[in-house]
């Protein structure tokens, strides 16, 4: 990938998500099967690819697919840290009838999870 098909991509996605922006304000009676939470980190995950596509890092005019997974789940790792100590705070045994350690599981599975995937995809490409 050369340094303007990585600039169309961003483009496009940041197109898009106007485009997806100016529907979900014209539609509010619309919304996701999910918690808001999930929908705000794939809004999060979303637009930093479009950054990392903006401004990908180049070298001889290819694209380093390996940096953009490191990055990718470095991104994941600290939402996940930010999410944990948020659930900290939020937990309480009275309103919940999960234990917290399941909290837990679940935001790994959430995000340790995919991390681990994109740095194995990271070192695969990069031994390429």
């Amino acid at each position: 990938m050369t340094k303007r098909q990585s600039r169309l991509i961003a483009l496009l996605m940041i197109i898009f998500a106007i485009g997806f922006i100016c529907y979900a304000l014209g539609h509010p009676e619309r919304a996701w099967p999910w918690p808001n939470w999930i929908t705000n980190i794939i809004y999060f995950i979303y637009m930093a690819f479009a950054i990392i596509f903006l401004i990908a890092p180049f070298e001889n005019g290819k694209l380093l697919f390996d940096k953009i997974c490191y990055t990718a789940s470095a991104t994941l790792l600290v939402a996940f840290g930010i999410k944990l100590l948020r659930d900290t705070y939020v937990y309480n045994t009275t309103l919940n009838s999960a234990p917290f350690s399941i909290w837990v599981v679940v935001d790994m599975i959430y995000f340790i999870v995919p991390a681990i995937i994109l740095l194995v995809i990271g070192k695969v490409v990069q031994k390429k």
